[in-house]
This record gives C-alpha cells, structure tokens and sequence, in this order.
C-alpha cells in the first residue's frame, strides 16, 4: 500500500506564504468533494428532525466563503457573478441554516468551484503584507490568515458531518 504523503505543499503561483493558506484551503475542499461525490439527490436533501441536509451545508460553505471574501477580504460589494449563485437565503427566520433542496451535487460543486476561483484570483495580486494586514472591526483585529483557518475547520466539519446537527 502506498503511504500517503503528509506535507503542506505551496500553491503553485503564489507567494509562498499565501499560497501555503491557500494549498490547505484547496486540499480541504478537496477532502470535501471526495466525501460527497456520488451522493445521490435523496441522501443529498435528506433532513432527519434536528439536522441539516449535506445540500444544506454545502450552499452554507459556498455562501461563507463568498461572504469572508467579499465583505472582509475584498471590503467590497458581492460582484453579480457570486449573487447569482445564491438564490436562497443562508438562514431562515429562526436564525438556523435554510433548507436547501433539489439542488443537484453539480449545482452545488460548481458553485463552490466558482466562489473558490473568485478567491484565488484575488489571491494571486495580494502582497504578503496586505494578507498580514490586521483586519478592521467587526473582526477585532483578526487577520486574513484567521479567517481562513477558521474557514478551513468549518469546511473539514463538513467533511465529518458533525455541523449537520447545531450549525
């Protein structure tokens, strides 16, 4: 059996502290498309009382990411391209996620795909002092680094389902 390599590789094209970050994003989103491919629509949607849907976290991984990016990292508006990909509100009136369904797992990978391409696009001109750039409230002073590594755990959750319970 061939033993699997342990090692945090750089992100070919970019700073080799930012693309660190941005190797380990990559190589979570990996595991997650990994753990969910094949899933059918049924098991995609399914909702037992008191829990999410996978299709339901996985539209809430998408929308996270857009919102870090856009709201803290680029410090702008959502470009049209990312607010089309979301027709549904992340939470509903309780504050809990939304049900998605009859989404397919395409629908939903292509959307990650197309928020993660935004991201590393805009990764690729930041100079490794703006990525250490503490960040304005409401973030208290965390950095881009912060954000991401917490990004990271929430999507590697994903992965393990334990979120499908209380997110």
């Amino acid at each position: 059996m061939e033993k699997r390599r342990l090692a945090a590789d750089v992100l070919p094209g970019y700073d080799p502290e930012i693309g660190r970050w941005l190797w380990a994003l990559e190589d979570v989103r990996r595991t997650v498309k990994a753990a969910v491919g094949g899933l059918s629509q049924e098991l995609l949607d399914a909702k037992p009382e008191g829990w999410n849907s996978i299709g339901s976290l996985l539209y809430h991984v998408a929308a996270i990411e857009a919102d870090w990016l856009c709201d803290e990292v680029m410090g702008s508006h959502w470009p049209d391209e990312i607010v089309s990909l979301f027709t549904v509100d992340v939470r509903d009136d309780q504050g809990l996620l939304a049900a998605v369904s009859g989404m397919t797992l395409e629908e939903h990978l292509t959307r990650l795909d197309l928020v993660r391409s935004v991201l590393l696009d805009h990764f690729r001109s930041m100079s490794v002092e703006e990525f250490r750039r503490v960040l304005a409230p409401p973030l208290f002073g965390e950095r881009r680094r912060h954000l991401y590594s917490r990004h990271m755990y929430m999507e590697r959750e994903v992965n393990g389902i334990p979120l499908l319970r209380y997110y």
